[in-house]
């Protein structure tokens, strides 16, 4: 895959992955004969347990919508007609360093991703929801298919930009819109996941493989098959890591470039984390919070 072109997207918020939650448990001695008090049905008291996670889970949730909303209001559009033949939109906040607005979205944009990690992180990605997300991240890595912006109620539809370089743009010597790097083939690896369909398209043909071990057999048969070519790379895009809660999400994507040599002179195109919201049967791009190089 080839390099983010689009490099204004907002870089001042993270990912933090690695948020780490230490509970620490008390025990109580007490005597056999006289129970503790407040003990009684077991089930009641899972009743009541449920209702606090269900309503701790709702102010948690209430938060992240209001911090969705805050983010729309300081965001602003840049469509990208100059730069590609089949331009997509791209959300942006302002360039001024000293913009208030500006630093008010990255902390918005940094806690709703931190406040979906954190709820979201024990969730399993073996869901309907989550495979319908990687479909539709690996076809936007494809430029089969890219996702509509996540927008006010009142707001235009908008579809993304390509991702990288995968869009077709102008040919100064043609004068034809051209793809800068047609894919015809795209080589994937996603977290470990049961029955998984991958996306359909008539023009892509997608080589998936799951987890460390799905990556060691697709590196193996792309070079066993690529033996007479001794320079030839292995490109694929690789979800680092996602984590789905309730009708947001939190993804990112890395874009290596493997060669025949050891890993650890692995190359990369680049990469992007996005936050997505599932709203009307599909997931919307909310915002991208950080792309590299």
């Amino acid at each position: 895959m080839c390099a983010n072109l689009y490099s204004i997207f907002l870089r001042a918020v993270a990912l933090r992955f690695c948020a780490l939650l230490s509970v620490t448990l008390l025990a109580s001695c007490v005597s056999r004969a006289a129970p503790p008090i407040g003990s009684g049905d077991p089930a009641s008291q899972n009743v009541g347990n449920a209702q606090s996670v269900s309503s701790e889970d709702e102010r948690y949730y209430n938060r992240a919508l209001r911090l969705r909303e805050r983010i729309l209001d300081h965001a602003t559009w840049m469509d990208s007609d100059s730069l590609a033949c089949d331009p997509g939109a791209l959300r942006i906040f302002s360039t001024d360093s000293a913009s208030a607005a500006r630093d008010s979205a990255a902390y918005d944009a940094n806690a709703l991703e931190r406040l979906v990690i954190v709820r979201g992180v024990d969730n399993s990605l073996d869901s309907p929801q989550a495979h319908e997300l990687f479909r539709l991240v690996l076809a936007w890595e494809a430029d089969a298919a890219r996702p509509s912006w996540d927008v006010k109620k009142d707001g235009a539809q908008r579809k993304a930009i390509a991702a990288g370089l995968s869009g077709k743009f102008m040919n100064p010597e043609t004068r034809k819109c051209e793809s800068l790097a047609p894919f015809d083939t795209i080589y994937a690896v996603l977290p470990p996941l049961t029955d998984f369909v991958a996306p359909r398209f008539a023009n892509v043909t997608f080589v998936l493989a799951y987890g460390e071990e799905g990556l060691s057999r697709m590196r193996d048969a792309f070079f066993a098959r690529t033996a007479d070519s001794p320079a030839s790379s292995l490109n694929y895009v690789r979800i680092r890591a996602a984590v789905v809660w309730r009708d947001l999400a939190v993804i990112a994507v890395n874009r290596p470039i493997d060669s025949r040599v050891a890993v650890s002179g692995q190359k990369s195109a680049g990469g992007a984390a996005y936050i997505f919201r599932y709203v009307r049967g599909e997931w919307r791009l909310l915002t991208i919070t950080r792309t590299w190089g």
